[in-house]
């Protein structure tokens, strides 16, 4: 149903969706967002030079629905097209949307809720896996709120409490974005840039209610530059560890457990027997940089502490048991 007049009204929350070679799921994507339980949203479609029907298939969304917006670029990447949907942004409020995944149908509702309620510039709300061949169901779910400064927030996300550094399950006040873009040219553009966004918050609010689906699809574009990703997410890993020690030294310690984390999730992406390559080379030795700051940090995760430990005696040992994980995860695609 479209609301005519709509569109002279400022909308209360901007919807950013980068749309790229998404023809198979766009249409589940925005149906989920007109079901939402609050109706003063804008949706903003990011045509990413999708080669498919996905720009089409947005077009005929825009003809039918006076809240959807639609953009077509030349193809850029998911960094370029969510800078381009926070520089159209009506909304007061701003959340990021993949073009894979859908969301409850109080989604906006709740999160928005979450701000009145605890007085917050940021909302975070849990997410589900989905994978293929599973079923979306809603269930009553027990509410844990955590509702932490900017700052400790960011010093969470880097022990990996309770936020993940992805865009999506967020909702900001846009003032956020005033300051700040996604850098573009990486295919690791989320990590650097919500490390960032969180302390500019006076105070953020994170629920372990899931109302975000996220879609595991076999074959994505992030499979397929998995090398490229890592190369990338690498060095942004390193690069924060200046940007913390620089901006907040009190939680470098944080940033020395991320970093570990990081250099052994691309580990486990990474085949067994690979010791002798530069990248491994450039891992290992990083690791044993920030392994003692690790295992002697009461605030790292107990993961990360015995990782730490290991690693003292074989990295290969521990490269071998996190890629057996990895190997089991994505089974699940198959």
């Amino acid at each position: 149903m479209t609301r005519r007049g709509y569109k002279a009204k400022r909308p209360l929350i901007s919807i950013i969706v980068p749309v790229f070679n998404a023809e198979n799921s766009i249409d589940h994507c925005i149906l989920s967002i007109r079901r939402q339980t609050i109706e003063d949203w804008e949706l903003l479609l990011i045509n990413d030079g999708s080669t498919d029907s996905s720009g089409i298939i947005c077009d005929n969304w825009m003809e039918e629905e006076d809240r959807i917006r639609v953009f077509h670029c030349q193809k850029a990447g998911t960094a370029a097209s969510r800078n381009r949907g926070i520089d159209k942004a009506k909304g007061r409020y701003l959340t990021f949307i993949d073009a894979d995944d859908t969301i409850a149908p109080d989604f906006l509702e709740y999160l928005y809720g979450l701000i009145i309620r605890e007085d917050a510039e940021i909302s975070v709300c849990n997410y589900e896996n989905i994978y293929p061949g599973d079923e979306v169901l809603r269930k009553a779910q027990e509410e844990v709120l955590v509702t932490e400064s900017g700052r400790d927030a960011m010093e969470s996300l880097l022990y990996q409490r309770y936020f993940v550094s992805s865009p999506w399950a967020k909702l900001y006040n846009a003032r956020i974005w005033e300051r700040l873009r996604f850098p573009e040219g990486t295919l690791s553009e989320d990590f650097p840039t919500i490390v960032k966004v969180l302390p500019l918050a006076d105070k953020v609010t994170y629920s372990s209610v899931k109302k975000y689906d996220y879609y595991h699809r076999k074959g994505s574009s992030i499979d397929r530059l998995f090398e490229k990703r890592n190369r990338d997410y690498f060095r942004h890993s390193r690069e924060l560890i200046d940007f913390v020690k620089e901006n907040y030294p009190e939680c470098i310690s944080a940033a020395y457990s991320r970093h570990l984390s990081t250099c052994y999730h691309i580990y486990a992406e990474l085949p067994l027997g690979n010791s002798e390559h530069e990248f491994t080379k450039v891992l290992k030795q990083d690791i044993g940089k920030v392994r003692e700051y690790v295992m002697k940090d009461p605030r790292a995760s107990k993961r990360n502490r015995i990782a730490a430990f290991f690693s003292g005696f074989s990295v290969e040992a521990i490269h071998f048991i996190v890629r057996i994980q990895h190997k089991l995860e994505k089974r699940r695609l198959k």
